[in-house]
């Protein structure tokens, strides 16, 4: 299954300029890094166990901060060993969609997270665009 997601992701690589304008290609790819920056950041912040800034990086944050930065911290100690041995969520995307709506661009994307034991685990995000800011609006991690 993960060898159809990678060959999935190569051929997308691969097929994505053929049918867009470079402009097009480039913003859209500039996008998606942007979200998966945003995510990094959030994995980095795991790593080192700051639920506070972690917190921040989340689409909730600015309605109730409080929650956040505790549902934040009850994340990084179910992952806690993942975390600690983090190494990218870039290397392994399966896919991404962005979408506008309403001027609010978001960012779908899956993909495995590697840690220094290799690719052990899968996620799912949704990534927004707020406030001039990438802010995680949904993480799942499997």
């Amino acid at each position: 299954m993960s060898r159809v997601r990678i060959l999935r992701v190569s051929l997308l690589s691969l097929l994505l300029p053929l049918f867009l304008p470079s402009s097009r290609a480039d913003a859209e790819a500039d996008v998606v890094n942007q979200a998966i920056n945003a995510l990094d950041h959030f994995m980095q912040a795991g790593m080192e166990n700051d639920a506070r800034r972690g917190a921040g990086l989340l689409k909730d944050f600015y309605t109730n901060a409080r929650r956040a930065e505790y549902d934040t911290q009850l994340l990084y100690r179910r992952q806690g060993e993942l975390l600690s041995n983090y190494v990218s969520i870039s290397s392994d995307l399966y896919g991404y969609e962005i979408r506008e709506v309403l001027g609010v661009t978001s960012v779908r994307l899956e993909g495995g997270i590697e840690t220094l034991a290799g690719v052990t685990a899968e996620f799912k995000a949704r990534v927004v665009y707020q406030k001039k800011r990438w802010r995680i609006a949904n993480l799942e991690i499997d």
